[in-house]
Protein backbone atom coordinates (compact mmCIF):
# COMPACT_ATOMS: atom_id res chain seq x y z
CA UNK A 1 0.00 0.00 0.00
CA UNK A 2 1.47 3.78 -1.12
CA UNK A 3 1.53 6.06 1.90
CA UNK A 4 -0.45 9.14 1.25
CA UNK A 5 1.15 11.91 -0.24
CA UNK A 6 3.74 9.62 -1.65
CA UNK A 7 4.39 7.86 -4.93
CA UNK A 8 5.50 4.94 -6.40
CA UNK A 9 8.54 5.44 -8.87
CA UNK A 10 10.65 3.60 -11.50
CA UNK A 11 13.97 4.36 -10.26
CA UNK A 12 15.68 5.01 -13.46
CA UNK A 13 12.86 8.06 -14.75
CA UNK A 14 14.50 10.10 -11.76
CA UNK A 15 17.58 9.25 -11.75
CA UNK A 16 20.35 10.30 -13.98
CA UNK A 17 23.22 7.89 -15.04
CA UNK A 18 26.55 8.78 -16.68
CA UNK A 19 26.78 7.89 -20.95
CA UNK A 20 30.41 8.14 -21.09
CA UNK A 21 34.36 8.07 -19.23
CA UNK A 22 36.76 9.81 -19.28
CA UNK A 23 40.51 9.33 -19.42
CA UNK A 24 42.07 9.37 -16.10
CA UNK A 25 46.11 9.70 -17.87
CA UNK A 26 45.24 13.43 -18.98
CA UNK A 27 44.26 16.53 -17.11
CA UNK A 28 42.38 17.61 -15.60
CA UNK A 29 41.20 13.92 -14.54
CA UNK A 30 44.61 12.60 -13.55
CA UNK A 31 44.72 15.35 -10.40
CA UNK A 32 41.14 14.53 -9.55
CA UNK A 33 39.89 12.15 -6.49
CA UNK A 34 39.42 8.59 -8.10
CA UNK A 35 36.86 6.62 -5.67
CA UNK A 36 36.88 2.59 -5.71
CA UNK A 37 34.99 -0.05 -4.29
CA UNK A 38 37.31 -0.69 -1.52
CA UNK A 39 37.46 2.93 -0.49
CA UNK A 40 33.73 2.97 0.55
CA UNK A 41 33.18 0.97 4.03
CA UNK A 42 30.60 -1.79 3.95
CA UNK A 43 26.61 -0.60 4.39
CA UNK A 44 27.79 2.75 2.88
CA UNK A 45 29.14 6.26 4.32
CA UNK A 46 31.75 8.51 3.74
CA UNK A 47 34.57 7.82 1.87
CA UNK A 48 37.74 5.97 3.79
CA UNK A 49 40.46 8.17 1.89
CA UNK A 50 40.70 10.05 -0.64
CA UNK A 51 43.60 9.88 -3.45
CA UNK A 52 43.97 11.58 -6.92
CA UNK A 53 43.67 9.16 -10.16
CA UNK A 54 47.28 10.13 -10.76
CA UNK A 55 48.80 8.43 -7.33
CA UNK A 56 46.71 5.40 -8.27
CA UNK A 57 48.33 4.54 -11.42
CA UNK A 58 44.76 4.62 -13.45
CA UNK A 59 44.59 3.70 -16.67
CA UNK A 60 41.53 2.65 -18.09
CA UNK A 61 38.27 4.71 -18.41
CA UNK A 62 36.52 6.31 -15.68
CA UNK A 63 33.22 7.97 -14.61
CA UNK A 64 33.08 11.68 -14.18
CA UNK A 65 31.26 12.21 -10.59
CA UNK A 66 29.94 15.83 -9.21
CA UNK A 67 30.24 17.06 -5.72
CA UNK A 68 26.64 15.65 -3.87
CA UNK A 69 26.09 12.98 -6.32
CA UNK A 70 25.97 9.25 -4.94
CA UNK A 71 28.16 6.74 -5.91
CA UNK A 72 26.99 3.04 -5.72
CA UNK A 73 29.06 0.10 -6.17
CA UNK A 74 27.34 -2.02 -8.79
CA UNK A 75 29.66 -5.20 -7.61
CA UNK A 76 28.93 -7.51 -4.57
CA UNK A 77 25.26 -5.34 -3.77
CA UNK A 78 25.55 -7.42 -0.42
CA UNK A 79 28.23 -5.48 0.82
CA UNK A 80 26.23 -1.98 0.15
CA UNK A 81 28.84 0.13 -0.33
CA UNK A 82 27.51 3.90 -1.49
CA UNK A 83 28.39 7.23 -0.38
CA UNK A 84 27.91 11.00 -1.46
CA UNK A 85 31.02 12.67 -3.71
CA UNK A 86 32.04 14.83 -0.99
CA UNK A 87 33.87 16.59 -4.03
CA UNK A 88 33.98 16.49 -7.87
CA UNK A 89 36.12 13.51 -8.44
CA UNK A 90 36.22 10.51 -10.58
CA UNK A 91 34.82 6.58 -9.86
CA UNK A 92 35.87 3.41 -10.81
CA UNK A 93 33.83 1.41 -13.92
CA UNK A 94 32.99 -0.76 -11.01
CA UNK A 95 30.62 1.85 -9.54
CA UNK A 96 27.79 4.30 -10.95
CA UNK A 97 27.54 7.76 -10.12
CA UNK A 98 23.58 8.70 -9.70
CA UNK A 99 22.14 11.99 -9.17
CA UNK A 100 18.11 13.10 -9.59
CA UNK A 101 17.25 14.21 -12.86
CA UNK A 102 13.78 15.80 -11.71
CA UNK A 103 13.75 18.27 -8.32
CA UNK A 104 10.98 15.81 -6.38
CA UNK A 105 13.83 13.93 -5.20
CA UNK A 106 16.84 14.64 -2.99
CA UNK A 107 20.32 12.76 -3.40
CA UNK A 108 20.51 12.16 0.47
CA UNK A 109 17.04 10.59 0.11
CA UNK A 110 18.24 8.07 -2.51
CA UNK A 111 21.66 7.37 -0.85
CA UNK A 112 19.34 6.01 2.11
CA UNK A 113 17.58 4.04 -0.71
CA UNK A 114 20.34 2.17 -2.02
CA UNK A 115 21.35 1.61 1.18
CA UNK A 116 18.29 -0.20 2.46
CA UNK A 117 17.53 -3.78 2.89
CA UNK A 118 14.89 -3.66 0.09
CA UNK A 119 17.08 -2.09 -2.77
CA UNK A 120 20.11 -4.43 -1.19
CA UNK A 121 17.75 -7.38 -1.48
CA UNK A 122 16.36 -6.78 -4.83
CA UNK A 123 20.39 -6.16 -5.84
CA UNK A 124 21.11 -9.56 -4.95
CA UNK A 125 18.59 -11.01 -6.74
CA UNK A 126 18.93 -9.52 -9.90
CA UNK A 127 22.54 -10.27 -9.85
CA UNK A 128 21.91 -13.90 -8.77
CA UNK A 129 19.83 -14.57 -12.21
CA UNK A 130 23.35 -13.91 -13.79
CA UNK A 131 25.49 -15.88 -11.39
CA UNK A 132 27.71 -12.83 -11.48
CA UNK A 133 27.66 -10.64 -8.28
CA UNK A 134 27.00 -7.38 -9.65
CA UNK A 135 24.04 -5.27 -11.06
CA UNK A 136 23.90 -3.70 -14.39
CA UNK A 137 22.17 -0.92 -15.23
CA UNK A 138 19.22 -2.72 -17.27
CA UNK A 139 18.66 -4.11 -14.21
CA UNK A 140 18.66 -1.16 -11.89
CA UNK A 141 16.16 0.55 -13.77
CA UNK A 142 13.48 -2.13 -12.96
CA UNK A 143 13.32 -1.24 -9.29
CA UNK A 144 11.07 0.65 -7.70
CA UNK A 145 10.68 2.84 -4.81
CA UNK A 146 8.68 4.76 -2.63
CA UNK A 147 8.69 9.04 -3.22
CA UNK A 148 7.62 11.29 -0.51
CA UNK A 149 7.12 14.70 -0.63
CA UNK A 150 10.52 16.45 -0.52
CA UNK A 151 10.45 17.82 2.94
CA UNK A 152 9.52 14.38 3.80
CA UNK A 153 12.48 13.31 2.08
CA UNK A 154 14.77 16.08 3.78
CA UNK A 155 13.42 15.17 7.55
CA UNK A 156 14.29 11.23 6.50
CA UNK A 157 17.95 12.12 5.17
CA UNK A 158 18.56 14.53 8.25
CA UNK A 159 16.98 12.09 10.89
CA UNK A 160 18.91 8.85 9.26
CA UNK A 161 22.11 10.99 9.15
CA UNK A 162 21.54 11.29 13.25
CA UNK A 163 22.25 8.14 13.09
CA UNK A 164 25.17 7.68 10.94
CA UNK A 165 26.96 10.47 12.83
CA UNK A 166 26.06 8.22 15.97
CA UNK A 167 27.17 5.42 14.59
CA UNK A 168 30.46 7.45 12.98
CA UNK A 169 31.58 8.40 17.00
CA UNK A 170 31.33 4.66 18.09
CA UNK A 171 32.90 3.38 15.03
CA UNK A 172 35.99 5.81 15.61
CA UNK A 173 35.82 4.87 19.89
CA UNK A 174 36.58 1.81 18.69
CA UNK A 175 39.40 2.17 16.50
CA UNK A 176 41.11 4.09 18.85
CA UNK A 177 40.90 1.48 21.26
CA UNK A 178 42.18 -0.79 18.85
CA UNK A 179 45.29 1.36 17.91
CA UNK A 180 46.03 1.79 21.81
CA UNK A 181 45.84 -2.49 21.90
CA UNK A 182 47.81 -3.11 19.21
CA UNK A 183 50.71 -0.04 20.40
CA UNK A 184 50.46 -1.56 23.74
CA UNK A 185 51.00 -5.30 22.65
CA UNK A 186 53.98 -4.26 20.41
CA UNK A 187 55.96 -2.23 23.34
CA UNK A 188 54.77 -5.12 26.21
CA UNK A 189 55.41 -8.28 24.12
CA UNK A 190 58.57 -7.38 21.95
CA UNK A 191 61.04 -6.70 24.95
CA UNK A 192 64.47 -8.35 22.98
CA UNK A 193 65.89 -8.97 26.02
CA UNK A 194 63.74 -11.52 27.18
CA UNK A 195 63.28 -13.54 23.87
CA UNK A 196 62.71 -17.29 24.18
CA UNK A 197 60.72 -20.04 22.12
CA UNK A 198 56.68 -19.99 21.85
CA UNK A 199 57.04 -23.45 22.37
CA UNK A 200 58.82 -23.03 25.82
CA UNK A 201 55.99 -21.58 27.49
CA UNK A 202 52.81 -23.08 25.54
CA UNK A 203 52.25 -26.44 23.86
CA UNK A 204 49.35 -27.12 21.51
CA UNK A 205 47.26 -29.94 21.40
CA UNK A 206 46.39 -31.18 18.30
CA UNK A 207 42.56 -32.28 17.79
CA UNK A 208 40.92 -36.13 16.67
CA UNK A 209 39.79 -37.09 13.53
CA UNK A 210 36.18 -37.39 14.62
CA UNK A 211 34.38 -39.23 11.28
CA UNK A 212 31.46 -37.87 9.51
CA UNK A 213 29.09 -40.59 10.46
CA UNK A 214 29.81 -40.34 14.17
CA UNK A 215 27.77 -36.92 14.09
CA UNK A 216 24.62 -36.60 15.19
CA UNK A 217 22.11 -33.82 15.76
CA UNK A 218 22.69 -33.12 19.58
CA UNK A 219 24.93 -33.86 22.38
CA UNK A 220 28.66 -32.62 22.85
CA UNK A 221 29.65 -29.97 20.60
CA UNK A 222 32.95 -30.81 18.56
CA UNK A 223 34.77 -27.54 17.93
CA UNK A 224 36.13 -27.17 13.86
CA UNK A 225 37.93 -24.70 12.14
CA UNK A 226 34.60 -23.31 11.10
CA UNK A 227 34.15 -22.51 14.35
CA UNK A 228 36.67 -20.09 15.14
CA UNK A 229 36.22 -16.60 13.92
CA UNK A 230 37.21 -12.62 14.84
CA UNK A 231 38.48 -13.85 18.36
CA UNK A 232 35.88 -16.01 19.24
CA UNK A 233 35.07 -19.85 18.87
CA UNK A 234 31.27 -20.80 19.03
CA UNK A 235 30.28 -24.29 19.79
CA UNK A 236 27.46 -24.89 17.01
CA UNK A 237 27.53 -26.90 14.04
CA UNK A 238 28.07 -30.74 14.47
CA UNK A 239 27.85 -32.75 17.76
CA UNK A 240 28.74 -36.50 19.12
CA UNK A 241 27.48 -38.75 21.26
CA UNK A 242 28.05 -37.83 25.42
CA UNK A 243 29.64 -41.11 25.66
CA UNK A 244 32.19 -39.49 23.87
CA UNK A 245 33.33 -37.73 26.63
CA UNK A 246 35.13 -40.39 28.48
CA UNK A 247 37.19 -41.77 25.36
CA UNK A 248 38.02 -38.77 24.25
CA UNK A 249 38.46 -36.76 27.43
CA UNK A 250 42.12 -35.78 25.84
CA UNK A 251 40.62 -33.82 23.30
CA UNK A 252 38.39 -31.72 25.95
CA UNK A 253 37.65 -27.66 24.91
CA UNK A 254 36.50 -25.64 28.16
CA UNK A 255 35.60 -21.90 29.16
CA UNK A 256 38.63 -19.85 28.36
CA UNK A 257 40.70 -22.40 26.40
CA UNK A 258 42.52 -20.47 22.90
CA UNK A 259 41.81 -22.31 19.71
CA UNK A 260 43.43 -21.74 16.50
CA UNK A 261 42.83 -23.23 13.25
CA UNK A 262 45.78 -24.91 11.76
CA UNK A 263 44.80 -25.56 8.04
CA UNK A 264 42.81 -24.00 5.29
CA UNK A 265 41.43 -20.72 4.40
CA UNK A 266 41.18 -19.74 8.22
CA UNK A 267 44.25 -20.69 9.43
CA UNK A 268 46.07 -18.66 12.02
CA UNK A 269 42.93 -17.36 13.32
CA UNK A 270 42.13 -17.99 16.86
CA UNK A 271 39.54 -17.53 19.00
CA UNK A 272 38.53 -17.66 22.84
CA UNK A 273 36.25 -20.56 23.90
CA UNK A 274 33.40 -18.85 26.27
CA UNK A 275 30.95 -20.99 26.58
CA UNK A 276 29.93 -22.96 29.92
CA UNK A 277 28.96 -26.36 27.92
CA UNK A 278 32.30 -28.75 27.24
CA UNK A 279 33.10 -29.44 24.10
CA UNK A 280 35.68 -31.63 21.79
CA UNK A 281 38.97 -30.71 19.54
CA UNK A 282 38.76 -31.66 15.83
CA UNK A 283 41.24 -32.48 13.81
CA UNK A 284 43.49 -29.50 12.37
CA UNK A 285 42.12 -27.36 15.47
CA UNK A 286 44.73 -26.71 18.25
CA UNK A 287 44.65 -25.79 21.82
CA UNK A 288 47.25 -24.08 23.44
CA UNK A 289 48.19 -25.81 27.04
CA UNK A 290 50.41 -24.22 29.67
CA UNK A 291 53.92 -25.49 30.31
CA UNK A 292 54.00 -24.12 33.81
CA UNK A 293 51.59 -22.05 35.43
CA UNK A 294 53.82 -21.37 38.33
CA UNK A 295 55.68 -19.45 35.22
CA UNK A 296 53.30 -18.34 32.86
CA UNK A 297 49.77 -16.81 32.64
CA UNK A 298 47.39 -18.71 30.62
CA UNK A 299 45.41 -15.46 29.49
CA UNK A 300 48.43 -14.51 27.91
CA UNK A 301 48.66 -16.93 24.80
CA UNK A 302 45.85 -14.54 23.37
CA UNK A 303 47.48 -11.79 23.07
CA UNK A 304 50.71 -13.14 21.97
CA UNK A 305 48.70 -14.60 19.05
CA UNK A 306 47.33 -11.03 17.89
CA UNK A 307 51.17 -10.08 18.14
CA UNK A 308 52.31 -13.38 16.07
CA UNK A 309 49.23 -13.53 14.06
CA UNK A 310 50.95 -11.56 10.99
CA UNK A 311 53.90 -14.27 10.94
CA UNK A 312 51.55 -17.00 11.31
CA UNK A 313 49.95 -16.35 8.32
CA UNK A 314 52.68 -15.15 6.37
CA UNK A 315 54.44 -19.22 7.11
CA UNK A 316 50.81 -20.97 6.47
CA UNK A 317 50.79 -18.98 2.76
CA UNK A 318 53.73 -20.76 2.14
CA UNK A 319 52.65 -24.15 0.51
CA UNK A 320 49.59 -24.47 -2.17
CA UNK A 321 47.28 -25.28 0.71
CA UNK A 322 47.29 -22.86 3.82
CA UNK A 323 48.20 -24.82 6.63
CA UNK A 324 50.72 -24.71 9.56
CA UNK A 325 51.81 -27.20 12.06
CA UNK A 326 52.04 -26.85 15.55
CA UNK A 327 55.63 -27.64 15.81
CA UNK A 328 56.01 -24.27 13.42
CA UNK A 329 53.98 -22.22 16.01
CA UNK A 330 55.59 -23.61 19.19
CA UNK A 331 59.02 -22.42 17.65
CA UNK A 332 58.18 -18.82 16.87
CA UNK A 333 59.99 -16.50 19.09
CA UNK A 334 58.24 -14.42 21.76
CA UNK A 335 59.22 -11.83 24.45
CA UNK A 336 57.75 -12.90 27.75
CA UNK A 337 58.20 -10.41 30.51
CA UNK A 338 58.14 -12.32 34.47
CA UNK A 339 54.69 -13.69 36.27
CA UNK A 340 54.44 -11.04 37.88
CA UNK A 341 53.99 -8.44 35.07
CA UNK A 342 52.21 -10.99 32.89
CA UNK A 343 49.00 -10.63 35.17
CA UNK A 344 49.66 -7.15 35.47
CA UNK A 345 49.27 -6.53 31.58
CA UNK A 346 46.82 -9.68 31.21
CA UNK A 347 44.81 -7.27 33.45
CA UNK A 348 45.03 -4.22 31.40
CA UNK A 349 44.16 -5.87 27.98
CA UNK A 350 41.49 -7.65 29.76
CA UNK A 351 39.95 -4.63 30.63
CA UNK A 352 40.59 -2.66 27.66
CA UNK A 353 39.21 -5.91 25.80
CA UNK A 354 36.12 -6.19 27.85
CA UNK A 355 35.30 -2.21 26.29
CA UNK A 356 36.38 -2.59 23.06
CA UNK A 357 33.94 -5.69 23.32
CA UNK A 358 30.69 -3.90 24.69
CA UNK A 359 31.69 -1.15 22.13
CA UNK A 360 31.15 -3.56 19.48
CA UNK A 361 27.88 -5.12 20.37
CA UNK A 362 26.62 -1.35 20.85
CA UNK A 363 27.77 -0.65 17.19
CA UNK A 364 26.08 -3.54 16.29
CA UNK A 365 22.99 -2.82 17.92
CA UNK A 366 22.82 0.72 16.78
CA UNK A 367 23.38 -0.78 13.08
CA UNK A 368 21.07 -3.48 13.49
CA UNK A 369 18.11 -0.50 14.78
CA UNK A 370 19.11 1.75 12.01
CA UNK A 371 18.65 -0.49 9.68
CA UNK A 372 14.99 -1.45 11.43
CA UNK A 373 14.40 2.46 11.27
CA UNK A 374 15.44 2.91 7.87
CA UNK A 375 12.85 0.33 6.04
CA UNK A 376 10.24 1.85 8.28
CA UNK A 377 10.50 5.54 7.24
CA UNK A 378 11.26 4.71 3.81
CA UNK A 379 8.22 3.13 3.18
CA UNK A 380 6.26 5.36 5.51
CA UNK A 381 5.31 2.85 7.41
CA UNK A 382 6.64 5.58 9.97
CA UNK A 383 5.84 9.26 9.51
CA UNK A 384 7.86 12.04 10.47
CA UNK A 385 6.31 15.07 11.29
CA UNK A 386 7.17 18.75 9.21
Amino acid sequence: MIPKGWHKERLLDWVEMPKGQVDPKIDPYSSMPLVAPNHIPEGGGPILHLEIAMKQNAISGKFLVKKGQVIYSKIRPYLKKATIAPVDCLCSADMYPLFAKKIRLLNSYLYYVLISDDFTKFAIEQSGRTGIPKINREELGEYYLYLPPLPEQKKIAEILATWDRGIGIIKTLINKIESQFKTLLKILLSQKSHKDKLGNFFKIKNGYAFKSNEFVKNGIPVIRISNISNGLVSNNGVYVEDKYFERFNDFLVSKGDVLIAMSGATTGKFGIYYSDKRALLNQRVGKFEVVDSSKVDSRIIFYLLVFLQPKIFEIAAGGAQPNISSKKIESLEVSLPNFNQQIAICNYLDRLNKIMKINKETLKKFESQKQGLMQNLLTGKIRVNI
